[in-house]
């Protein structure tokens, strides 16, 4: 182990857990793309997060889908919704660079 890095053991979720499922909007100049984002909580803090809305078997569902895996793993891990958000990419205007970071965001703001 090096100094300086921290670790933590992954919290395990329940099996049956609450959640909620949210309607959002990323725009990107003058697109917008809408998806549905569902929020995993254990223990009043968001755990795990779902992404969906692209069309099945397309490159963006998949990153989508693997981009909100990481995100699930790392605040299992003790990563804060705030560190992710502050983490992940934006745009001139501040607002977030893609929809994990809408996603994250909105769960943050909501904290």
């Amino acid at each position: 182990r090096q100094s300086g890095y921290r670790t933590m053991s992954r919290v395990r979720l329940k099996n049956r857990r609450a959640s909620i499922t949210v309607k959002t909007v990323w725009h990107q100049g003058i697109s917008r793309f809408a998806f549905h984002v569902t929020y995993g909580y254990d223990h009043d803090r968001v755990r795990e997060i779902f992404i969906a809305g692209a069309k099945e078997g397309t490159m963006l569902r998949h990153i989508l889908q693997d981009a909100a895996v990481i995100a699930s793993i790392a605040l299992q891990h003790g990563a804060t919704l705030e560190e992710l958000c502050r983490s992940l990419g934006r745009e001139q205007d501040g607002s977030m660079a893609s929809p994990l970071g809408v996603a994250l965001s909105y769960a943050w703001e909501g904290e």
